[in-house]
């Protein structure tokens, strides 16, 4: 059965990363940078922590964000955990987690979802939250060594008492495939996850510049490249908290310590909407 599933997901990740325009992928210009987040001006202890998660349901091939947990591994599976979207996997049977340069990094299981919603100072649930912890139960072999390297993103000391509201213009619109992506405050501590885009108001679209890594036969190795994609010019977007007992009690030591307080913040998200990288810059509030 593994070895089905581990054949399933591998052919997922050799096409998962391609722009849907195959010509501007494969035409696209080459550009000098350690992987496709950095190219944006991403620290790359940041840029090597974030992860495409990908899936196959009943309806098909599903793909999201996600990114590692610092000191989130227990005695039981020391490997960090890795946290996403919950919608991203709900009807997932099988999840595999990709590397931003198209690496298959191993087949994931999930460990935790939200189910508390999150509390006011009452300790009243006002909202439920949709975040996932996955933990590895298979890595590749030869990405062992790579995966403890992701040594993980750190959570925000404070994290916002409920749902939050971002405004990005650099680009506009959080769109599908950044479910999942962690929210940075100008620190590198996580605030929180993405997990809804705005509606796209009158269907406009804005061509933007975007990123990806591409196998390069000749030279035997990847190369970051350039490439364009559309986005919806809507800049409004949402962003769930971690403050979440079910969450927080499932990525160990990152999990302690962590208390609420309104977040009101300039803020970086790097996802992969449209299955390519981007880093979009914007403000997070707390609802």
């Amino acid at each position: 059965m593994k070895k089905i599933i581990l054949t399933c997901l591998l052919s997922l990740s050799t096409t998962v990363l391609a722009d849907t325009d195959e010509d501007i992928f494969n035409n696209a210009p080459v550009v000098s940078a350690e992987n496709c987040f950095t190219a944006q001006g991403l620290d790359s202890t940041i840029s090597k922590n974030i992860v495409q998660i990908v899936g196959r349901t009943p309806d098909g091939i599903i793909s999201g964000t996600g990114w590692v947990v610092k000191d989130s591994g227990d005695a039981v599976n020391s490997y960090n955990r890795v946290i996403t979207a919950k919608h991203v996997i709900a009807n997932a049977n099988e999840i595999g987690v990709i590397a931003s340069n198209g690496d298959f990094i191993g087949v994931f299981g999930v460990l935790s979802k939200s189910s508390t919603g999150l509390k006011d100072d009452n300790g009243t649930v006002t909202v439920t939250n949709d975040l996932a912890v996955l933990e590895p139960t298979w890595i590749a072999p030869q990405q062992i060594k790579r995966y403890l390297s992701m040594t993980g993103l750190s959570l925000a000391k404070y994290q916002s008492p409920g749902i939050m509201r971002g405004y990005f213009t650099n680009p506009a619109g959080i769109d599908h495939g950044t479910s999942g992506a962690p929210i940075l405050n100008l620190q590198g501590d996580v605030v929180g996850v993405m997990t809804q885009n705005a509606e796209i108001v009158g269907g406009a679209l804005k061509r933007v510049e975007a990123y990806n890594e591409r196998w390069n036969v000749n030279l035997n190795k990847f190369e970051v490249i350039k490439v364009n994609i559309d986005l919806p010019k809507n800049p409004t977007s949402w962003g769930d908290s971690l403050y979440s007992d079910d969450i927080l009690m499932s990525i160990g030591m990152a999990g302690m310590g962590i208390q609420t307080k309104r977040i009101n913040e300039d803020v970086v998200v790097p996802g992969f909407p449209e299955r390519v990288c981007v880093v979009y810059k914007g403000h997070m509030t707390s609802k």
